[in-house]
């Protein structure tokens, strides 16, 4: 979650602003660390993807 909404959300309206977007809370902000985005081009079809999907659902 975003420090700046969590501090905007935490103030109870003390902040003045009400933020519907991203752009009005002053926008997305860069990530420090994490995995790389998930990559579903491996996949050649939509069922390869489903079945990978399905095992680490567990099901």
């Amino acid at each position: 979650m975003d420090a700046r909404l969590i501090a905007e959300l935490t103030s109870l309206g003390k902040l003045g602003k009400i933020s519907h977007n991203e752009t009005e809370a002053g926008g997305i902000g860069e990530p420090k660390s994490g995995k790389p985005a998930f990559d579903s081009t491996k996949f050649k079809t939509a069922a390869e993807l489903e079945t990978f999907l399905n095992k680490l659902a567990g099901d």
